[in-house]
């Protein structure tokens, strides 16, 4: 393979994990990502995981 090849193939790559990216933003796959997002166990909310819900904490201070 030559340097001038080497380059071609590598712009190549390059350019198709660009389109997928974009592809992958433009294409409302955000949303199902969105849902498949891990929940917590207790309250079903994301962002936390059972282990550090504070809905645990709000209810042992009542």
């Amino acid at each position: 393979m030559t340097g001038q090849e080497g380059r071609d193939l590598r712009d190549s790559l390059i350019a198709r994990a660009q389109s997928r990216v974009e592809l992958r933003e433009g294409s409302g796959e955000q949303e199902s990502a969105e849902s498949t997002r891990r929940r917590c166990r207790k309250c079903k909310r994301t962002g936390h995981n059972a282990r550090t819900c504070k809905e645990d904490a709000e209810m042992s201070t009542i």
